[in-house]
């Protein structure tokens, strides 16, 4: 059987049925996606002032439980992706590959002078 990465990245139109998710989440993990990697993105931040569905405080909440019953979960193939750690690892990895790249340059020029 093949073994692939699936990706769920949820909106904000149901953030009240966390333990739902989570308990479908489980299931398909132990059961019929087994073998795959299911990674649960968490979901991103509004705009309260212009957010019709949720406010930051509930996808907040919502974040915090899924996270922790995903981490207590003892699954290694259910993961959960802090969208805020993955924009910040982002950043971190362009600020990286610029300062290789300077470096590359800069090696360049004195290669050729």
């Amino acid at each position: 059987n093949a073994s692939y990465n699936i990706v769920i990245w949820l909106g904000v139109n149901d953030l009240g049925n966390v333990e739902n998710y989570y308990q479908k989440y489980y299931e398909l993990a132990t059961g019929d996606w087994s073998n795959h990697n299911i990674y649960i993105v968490s979901v991103g931040p509004v705009d309260d002032d212009q957010s019709v569905y949720a406010k930051n405080d509930t996808i907040n909440s919502f974040n915090s439980t899924m996270s922790s019953l995903i981490n207590s979960s003892g699954l290694s193939n259910l993961i959960y992706l802090d969208l805020d750690m993955l924009v910040i690892l982002w950043i971190i990895m362009i600020v990286v590959m610029e300062f290789i790249i300077i470096v590359r340059d800069i090696n360049l020029f004195m290669i050729k002078l």
